[in-house]
């Protein structure tokens, strides 16, 4: 896991501890391994996460008017495209509200967001409801890909396995570990060809599709009609902030536009949606999708 994914796994850890602290009679749930998550942060940055999930905490006080009898970090085991929320609670009538956790050093209010990762192989058919269109774009992604892979080290493998093999078996035998961009002279240049192409490949298949589906797309990243706590624990400028993005329908969509080397970005009325492809880690890593979003300007 990620610094950022755990940055966000501690927020809602926090919150839920500081909210333990405001309802103290409340039964708390969070079955999240602290000791997985703090080791790459520095004292200070611990301390700003605590300060958020403080602040987080009191936020969803604030907007609850009853007495809290129920806390549940849902988040560390959420996984469903449709449920994002973070962080569960029920009142003392029984009533039941969630919301979901966002944290970054910035702003995020006035910032790109990052929603998702929708995975570059399934995106199509499970937010755009379209497996036709995933299929072919499946397709051209293993050949664009063992096209990639090929150039690293000028061979013809005929499979992607087959030149992630050669690539490790080459890396390994120049005692580089991992196969890094860094180490291989054309790598970064044939990955923004790659990258590139990819970009303009899912260009040409949201082209295709109706404003109904891009829409569908667009609820599932922007979390429409659900609460958000978007927070920034830079230290010294810890804040919280509420939204709720309003239910997009297909006369929101307005258009397309490429952003820099490896993104395309669908845009609505008032905010613009992206899918940013990249590399997990090395030469060899899969290839990964992010869905995310910022307000227009």
């Amino acid at each position: 896991m990620n610094k950022s994914d755990s940055a966000g796994k501690l927020h809602q850890f926090y919150t839920c501890k500081a909210l333990h602290i405001l309802f103290p009679k409340a039964d708390i749930h969070t079955p999240l391994l602290l000791e997985q998550h703090t080791n790459d942060f520095r004292v200070q940055e611990i301390n700003s996460l605590k300060k958020i999930g403080r602040l987080t905490a009191k936020l969803i006080s604030s907007r609850t008017l009853e007495e809290i009898v129920s806390v549940r970090d849902v988040g560390t085991v959420n996984d469903a495209i449709e449920n994002t929320d973070d962080i569960e609670i029920t009142t003392s009538s029984g009533g039941v509200e969630t919301y979901s956790l966002k944290c970054a050093k910035k702003n995020l209010s006035l910032s790109l967001v990052l929603s998702k990762n929708p995975g570059a192989k399934s995106l199509i058919t499970k937010y755009f409801r379209s497996p036709e269109l995933q299929q072919a774009f499946n397709t051209a992604l293993d050949e664009l890909h063992l096209k990639f892979l090929n150039s690293i080290i000028q061979t013809d493998t005929t499979t992607i396995k087959a030149a992630r093999t050669a690539i490790r078996a080459l890396s390994s035998a120049r005692n580089l570990g991992k196969p890094r961009f860094a180490n291989f002279p054309t790598a970064n240049s044939s990955r923004d060809v790659f990258l590139a192409s990819l970009r303009d490949k899912l260009k040409g298949c949201l082209s295709n599709m109706s404003n109904t589906d891009l829409a569908n797309a667009i609820n599932l990243i922007l979390d429409t009609g659900k609460n958000h706590i978007l927070a920034c624990y830079k230290s010294g400028s810890e804040n919280v902030h509420f939204d709720r993005i309003p239910f997009k329908n297909e006369s929101d969509i307005h258009g397309f536009e490429l952003r820099g080397n490896d993104s395309v970005c669908i845009k609505t009325s008032d905010y613009i949606v992206g899918f940013r492809f990249k590399f997990e880690s090395d030469i060899c890593s899969s290839i990964k999708l992010v869905g995310d979003y910022k307000q227009s300007d």
